[in-house]
């Protein structure tokens, strides 16, 4: 295996040009919060961090204890805690419903097709959002949204804390 190639702010990542600022181009981005004191590693662009796999239909239970906080969502109080972030190919066209059941804590739930190279951008790359800011849940669905989808795209779910302290 290949180790990323580490960057700094004199050595850009691989496959990066002049008119690579625009987010979403191929290439790599130097992601600072990965690498030692004033250098980053290089990520493909786009590419959440430490993703976890699933299928559509899967049931997942978890927490966001002991995860990152990098990414904010678009919509309610814009998910400022850790987060959980799940990976899935959809298997074919067509709605799919995302729902967050019985969390603990208030959460926003959002999905991106791909991550921002600036994660806190937050609202501008998300595809849908939901979050009823502090109410409490109804019959045990904190949040949810349906989304259509297209078959053989990735995607990335997300489940945030909005709270610092979750």
């Amino acid at each position: 295996t290949v180790p990323p190639a580490v960057c700094d702010d004199q050595t850009p990542c691989p496959g990066n040009g002049p008119n690579d600022a625009f987010f979403g181009v191929v290439g790599q981005v130097c992601d600072f919060d990965l690498g030692a004191e004033g250098e980053g590693i290089c990520l493909e662009r786009g590419m959440c961090r430490n993703p976890m796999p699933f299928q559509i239909g899967d049931l997942v239970e978890g927490s966001n204890l002991g995860r990152e906080n990098v990414y904010l969502a678009g919509c309610g109080d814009r998910g400022g805690g850790a987060e959980v972030v799940y990976t899935f190919e959809a298997p074919a066209d067509g709605d799919a419903c995302f729902t967050v059941v019985d969390a603990e804590y208030d959460v926003v739930l959002y999905l991106k097709g791909v991550c921002s190279e600036n994660p806190g951008a937050g609202g501008g790359w998300n595809l849908a959002c939901a979050d009823v800011a502090g109410e409490e849940p109804v019959g045990g669905v904190n949040e949810k949204f349906e989304y259509a989808l297209r078959g053989n795209e990735t995607y990335y779910l997300v489940i945030d804390a909005n709270d610092p302290a979750d």
